[in-house]
Order: structure tokens, then sequence, then C-alpha cells
């Protein structure tokens, strides 16, 4: 979710690129791109992540005077959903998000509304042959 909350505004790019190990590899948005989300807890060994050269130092997105609404966030899942399924050809893929984003990915395949609790886990198995067109 974008906006109000200060736990909803990313960290600097800097920030990221010192407290996370850098991978060599580059995945990149086109267009009107979703923001890419990290942890803001510092992993010693994480895996790999990938930064868009499109990311910002700054958090363009969050302002303190607007809050991010349900079909916003809905049409934002969506559009990662779209980006995931026609750049990565991995058969298995993990994507772990707070409440506001997992209810957005709900919604965006169709799903019906689950309330989130702090903590909670919703696995949710989505596998698409064309790109998402499901309307919010």
């Amino acid at each position: 979710m974008i906006g109000l909350h200060t736990c909803d505004k990313r960290s600097t790019r800097s920030f990221i690129e010192e407290s996370y190990r850098k991978s060599s590899a580059s995945h990149s948005f086109k267009g009107n791109q979703p923001d890419v989300l990290l942890a803001r807890h510092r992993i010693d060994k994480i895996a790999n992540y990938y930064l868009d050269p499109n990311f910002t130092e700054k958090d363009e997105l969050w302002t303190p005077d607007h809050q991010e609404q349900p079909p916003q966030i809905a049409a934002r899942a969506r559009q990662f959903l779209n980006h995931l399924f026609e750049t990565d050809k991995r058969t298995h893929i993990s994507v772990t998000g707070h409440g506001g984003i997992i209810g957005g990915l709900l919604k965006a395949v169709g799903h019906r509304p689950a309330v989130v609790e702090t903590g909670s886990l919703i696995p949710l198995v989505v596998s698409l042959p064309s790109p998402l067109n499901v309307r919010t």
C-alpha cells in the first residue's frame, strides 16, 4: 500500500543496496511499473534480489496525505503478476508481501476476499496461460 502510514514508505535505494547483498542480474519492468518492495530489516544471508535500474533513490509514490485504495492496489498487483508471468519462466516462484498487497493479489486473480491477520500466511497458487484480465 502507498500512503499515509510511514511503515508503507520504502527505504532509500542506497540503504537497500548497502543493507543487502547485490545480485549481478537485473530484471526490468516495462512502462508504468509497480514499485519493487523489499523488506526493511537487514538479512545477512539473503540469496538474491533484483533492483530495477529505474528504482529511484527516494520513494516517489508515498505521500503523507494520500492512501492508496483497494482497487488501486489490485491494479498494481495485477500489473506485477502480468510482468512476472511475461518475464520469469521458472516453474515455482514465491512472493511474500504484507496484508495490503496480499489482498490486492487475491482480488487481481478473482479470489474471494480474505482477512490477512498480522503474521498470517495465505498460500495462493496461480497458473495462467495468458495475462490477467480480471476486472477490479
